[in-house]
């Protein structure tokens, strides 16, 4: 796999109509990149006061690894936000038991292939939620459910929708 120019991104987003962001706070012990009620702000913390506000259609938490020292490489951004999510997933589930996970890693090199990510590491994403992989480099996604995921890995989707 070659060096991309910009790094990659992962990203882990808790969302239900009636979640509680500051108890999603408290139990993970991280500030959240956006997070709002239903019906609430869900401007990034970071954006310019400005900046019309963007409403919550449901409640939501998100966090992404942008901007943090993780280094290049894909798997190192989903781990990190694995690791945030696996200590806590089960007592957020009991506080919050329609609460959803979905986790996202952005891959900016065109050689990225879904086998790049260690199977395991897959394996655990789903054992919590679903995960989409976006390589608009070389125009692959794909969007992996413990349902729909088969190790070796499953063919990518292209950006029409079709399997290669």
């Amino acid at each position: 796999m070659s060096i991309s120019v910009d790094p990659p991104l992962s990203t882990a987003r808790l969302f239900r109509d009636r979640l509680d962001p500051e108890a999603i706070t408290a139990l993970l012990a991280t500030t959240p990149y956006r997070a709002a009620p239903k019906g609430g702000n869900l401007r990034p913390l970071t954006a310019a006061p400005w900046r019309p506000p963007v409403v919550a259609k449901t409640g939501t938490w998100f966090i992404t690894t942008q901007g943090r020292p993780i280094g290049i490489r894909p798997v190192d951004h989903l781990a990190w936000v694995l690791r945030l999510m696996r200590p806590v997933i089960t007592k957020i589930r009991h506080t919050m038991p329609e609460i959803e996970l979905d986790f996202s890693l952005l891959v900016h090199d065109p050689e990225f292939q879904l086998g790049d990510i260690p199977a395991e590491v897959v394996e655990d994403a789903l054992s919590m939620g679903r995960l989409w992989i976006e390589c608009p480099a070389n125009g692959k996604d794909w969007l992996l459910t413990a349902d729909t995921w088969h190790s070796p890995p499953a063919p990518a989707l292209s950006r029409s929708g079709a399997h290669d």
